[in-house]
């Protein structure tokens, strides 16, 4: 109280020396509303005594807030309760200033008066106010001054509260100052914790642009609670993953779908890989993108399986003209030559915006193929990458002449025909290619690409690598016969072994792949290689080695 009492004075001082000044003015109306709280509060512990000077406080703060006098009216004949709140001494006190309709510039005041004069005041509680990000940054950083006392601030209710100390814990820093949370692979356990998470989530002061969610193991019904959560507070969310979590289910997908038909909602990437999303499922989800169209930009649905009519109302949703996908996943969702003619159709009628398409590991075909390059044909078509691994191809005689007759090579940057049997026709499309800036990945299925396959598989398990994915492998050597078989693979940099080694514990897509892991190294070969670090050393600045040979 003594803070904020020494705070109004200095504030009204500088008024009567320099004249009336709004900015002054708005500051002293702020320190006298909290001056009024703790005056409220004092009255509480110490009776009767201490009313008349709530009163004098009240009738200064009204004089000073722009009300209108019936509004007044309640305030000035609210009773003042004994109820006792202060403890035996100062240092239990637990300053309240909860549900107060305190704005963000009332905090930075608040938070000017604690730094100016460090009291004893070691718990504030401010739920049920709006600090803004600036507030919450104020107060957070007045935690870490030396002078001030404060032990606990609380902006959030309890179960939010133990939500933000447990993810905290995980990536280090106040959920409520991040605009990123990467919660990938942590198991979230039973209920109570994601009901404590959906309370962050839903919570005002919570302003997340990214949330990602992959194989956090979560049941359908933590599925509906995170949904729901999200439905509550939909307008900061711009990129949601939830791949490789199983068990969405129909009540989770339901509740996403009337997420993104929420017009707040305004989500640009959607990342549903490895989600067992059925046919009946899926056309709900494209029913719900088709009546909110216009934000989203990336969609990733690969690992699950569309049926005729997932593929027929995506076709639907491709062709809105407000829908403008920069990016489609769909690997891996049993797409058949039938099918992807009703998909090619759908792309041919809205080509202009799509820049990465990727179609690998299914069966197309050579017909498939053949209807696709039609949409290259399109003088809209912009394509930049395009992936068609592991597709039953074994013409490419269309697509060379399509990028050889079109524009579509100059925007062409990338495009994988990897484990195709495209035998003759491949040379052709290798010397088109040969002069552009598009890079080929062209190995046929009899082929040994293993450093490719090791590359693929690590981009799932730890796309944190991101650019530097390509030189994160040096070696990669199978082991056996093709169908049983283990790949040794040298990293050049430990780091980058043990990021990709603590990734992999439990990740969903080895599982899915059906892929192990082993322990790269017991203690006494990690100890041997330890000594010959050194040799290695001596050998490379002798020059036995070859280069480039990097070590960590």
């Amino acid at each position: 109280m003594a803070i904020l009492q020494v705070h109004q004075a200095k504030a009204l001082k500088a008024m009567h020396e320099g004249g009336t000044d709004p900015g002054l003015m708005q500051e002293l109306r702020t320190v006298t509303d909290f001056a009024l709280q703790a005056m409220k509060v004092t009255a509480r512990s110490l009776g009767k005594a201490m009313s008349m000077l709530v009163v004098q406080e009240r009738h200064l703060w009204l004089n000073l807030a722009e009300m209108r006098d019936m509004d007044k009216a309640r305030f000035l004949d609210a009773p003042i309760s004994q109820v006792v709140l202060f403890g035996d001494t100062v240092e239990d006190f637990a300053q309240q200033i909860s549900d107060c309709s305190i704005t963000e510039e009332g905090y930075k005041a608040l938070s000017s008066a604690l730094r100016s004069n460090p009291s004893h005041l070691i718990e504030l509680d401010l739920t049920g106010n709006d600090p803004g990000e600036s507030g919450v940054k104020l107060l957070s950083d007045l935690l870490q001054d030396p002078n001030c006392q404060l032990n606990t601030l609380r902006f959030l209710g309890p179960a939010a509260d133990e939500a933000c100390q447990y993810v905290t814990g995980i990536v280090g820093k106040n959920p409520l100052l991040l605009r990123e949370l990467n919660l990938r692979g942590h198991k979230l356990g039973g209920d109570t914790r994601v009901n404590q998470i959906a309370a962050l989530l839903q919570d005002k002061h919570c302003t997340l642009n990214t949330l990602i969610l992959c194989g956090c193991s979560s049941t359908e019904k933590q599925c509906l609670i995170l949904t729901s959560a999200l439905n509550s507070n939909p307008s900061h969310l711009r990129e949601l993953n939830l791949s490789w979590n199983k068990l969405l289910g129909d009540s989770g997908l339901k509740n996403l779908s009337d997420l993104l038909m929420n017009t707040q909602f305004k989500l640009e990437k959607l990342d549903l890989c490895g989600c067992s999303i059925t046919e009946e499922q899926n056309v709900i989800l494209t029913s719900a993108l088709k009546s909110n169209p216009s934000h989203l930009r990336e969609l990733n649905l690969s690992r699950n399986k569309l049926g005729d009519s997932g593929v027929k109302h995506l076709s639907d949703l491709l062709m809105n003209t407000q829908f403008k996908l920069e990016k489609l996943d769909l690997c891996g969702c049993s797409i058949t030559e039938k099918q992807s003619i009703i998909l090619t159709s759908a792309l041919k009628s809205n080509p202009s915006h799509l820049r990465e398409l990727d179609l690998s590991g299914n069966q197309i075909k050579n017909t498939g193929v053949n209807h696709l390059c039609d949409v290259l044909k399109d003088s809209h078509c912009k394509l930049e990458r395009w992936s068609l691994n592991d597709c039953g191809i074994t013409d490419v005689s269309s697509l060379t002449q399509s990028l050889t007759n079109t524009k579509a090579l100059q925007f062409l940057k990338e495009l994988n025909l990897s484990v195709n049997m495209i035998g003759d026709s491949k040379q052709k499309l290798i010397d088109v290619l040969q002069n552009s800036n598009c890079e080929l990945s062209v190995v046929d299925k009899d082929g040994e690409d293993v450093r490719s396959m090791v590359l693929n598989i690590l981009n799932k398990i730890a796309p944190g690598i991101g650019d530097g994915l390509q030189d994160s492998v040096d070696v990669a050597h199978c082991l056996g016969p093709k169908r049983a078989r283990s790949i040794t693979t040298l990293f050049p940099l430990r780091r980058i072994s043990d990021m990709i080694w603590g990734a992999a514990k439990g990740c969903e897509c080895l599982t899915y792949n059906k892929l192990r892991f082993s322990e790269p190294l017991s203690p006494n070969d990690r100890a041997a290689l330890d000594k010959l670090w050194p040799l290695l050393k001596k050998a490379q600045e002798e020059g036995k080695l070859p280069q480039p040979f990097c070590f960590d």
